[in-house]
């Protein structure tokens, strides 16, 4: 990832803001996309949290260098929704096109852009410079960065420790690739039949990049990878996954050294490239703070008989957000924009089918037919009404 320091960075800079399930990133580029200042923080369950102390962090960068410009910023990620609203930040992009945008700074021909986070995996096939096919893993998270941090931390070692442990193995353990519950058994087995712990470091390795190429890519051909592949996330810290990735397809996997950034790297970029073409005014980093939230709650969305579980959070200078809700036809986060609602398409089909005009018969009625609501009578319903 090319680099700059503070002092050198060109024009005004760019933010990119990615809050991931575990970790929360924060990359300021300059003009040129060089990389002028960046911060990796663990969420804790609080995402707002991790972005205050991420600030503090670019802060620190620039002592001495006064407060830089912003003329641009973009989010992505989980918490893409909450950022957005907690700053006032009008760009936002989803992961696998923030991910993509990376990819094609480091290699303008990436056929494959693979990007493995905490507890989510995105595979995206690139042809002809255009995104073809996305595949993601589904409700288990095996194989993901918390997947291999569960198991540092039952080792009694952190995720560089592990990570170390795996480089040095001569004879990687064969793990299968099931999810944490099974897999820890297995490593328990491995233990007890005197397996080193770096041989078991390695076979996790080798356990995320199986997950990924048999279960969520179900490949069988690597061809289909193409021949420029990306891999990106912070799970690719670790450089004996990295390995793992190569030796199975047999080719050579391009890794950035800075992984865990590709995302608020890329949602920077397109903040970069976007505020090309707008006049918006640039802000100083300082005015990047987090509100104090005057209110937050739960309830219940009545729109629907789901009665969606949604939280109300309302901030002292920033309005409300809401997070829970899997539409928007109550409740609603548009910083201030109001929800138009939808067209209900099925009362509408009803409307058009039953309201219908019928044309008035010249003879006098000799029985009533019904016709029943019920499988095809509906699309049948104006030719049986005009025919009886």
């Amino acid at each position: 990832v090319p680099r700059v320091s503070p002092d050198e960075a060109r024009g005004d800079l760019s933010l990119g803001i990615d809050s991931g399930s575990t970790t929360t990133k924060l990359v300021l580029v300059d003009r040129d996309g060089r990389l002028v200042a960046h911060a990796y923080e663990m969420n804790r369950g609080e995402p707002l949290d991790a972005c205050r102390r991420g600030l503090e962090t670019l802060r620190r960068a620039f002592a001495g260098c006064g407060d830089p410009a912003v003329g641009a910023a973009a989010a992505t990620g989980y918490g893409e929704d909450l950022v957005r609203a907690a700053f006032g930040i009008d760009r936002g992009l989803v992961e696998t096109e923030a991910h993509l945008r990376a990819a094609r700074a480091l290699a303008p021909d990436a056929s494959f852009v693979l990007d493995i986070g905490g507890q989510d995996m995105k595979a995206l096939f690139v042809r002809r410079g255009t995104l073809d096919r996305i595949d993601v893993n589904e409700a288990c998270s095996s194989g993901c960065g918390t997947f291999l941090q569960t198991f540092a931390e039952g080792l009694s070692l952190t995720s560089e420790q592990l990570a170390d442990a795996a480089c040095r193995s001569r004879a990687p353990r064969d793990l299968g690739s099931r999810c944490t519950v099974f897999m820890n058994s297995m490593v328990k087995q491995a233990l007890r039949e005197g397996a080193g712990l770096e041989d078991i470091a390695a076979g996790l390795a080798y356990s995320v990049a199986r997950n990924c190429l048999q279960k969520v890519l179900k490949l069988r051909d690597f061809d289909a990878l193409g021949d420029t592949i990306v891999a990106q996330g912070g799970t690719f810290l670790n450089p004996a996954v990295h390995r793992a990735f190569e030796i199975l397809t047999g080719r050579r996997v391009i890794c950035p050294d800075q992984a865990g950034l590709a995302g608020a790297w890329g949602a920077a970029l397109h903040a970069r490239d976007a505020a090309a073409a707008s006049s918006q005014p640039a802000r100083v980093l300082s005015s990047f703070v987090v509100p104090a939230v005057r209110r937050r709650r739960s309830s219940r969305c009545g729109g629907c008989d789901n009665r969606c579980a949604v939280t109300l959070v309302d901030f002292e200078a920033a309005g409300r957000h809401v997070t829970g809700n899997r539409c928007e036809r109550v409740y609603h986060s548009g910083r201030g924009a109001a929800a138009r609602p939808g067209i209900n398409h099925l009362a509408a089909e009803l409307d058009l089918l039953l309201q219908r005009p019928h044309r008035p018969s010249d003879r006098p009625p000799r029985q009533r037919v019904g016709l029943p609501l019920a499988l095809g009578t509906y699309e049948n319903l104006p030719f049986g009404t005009s025919l009886l």
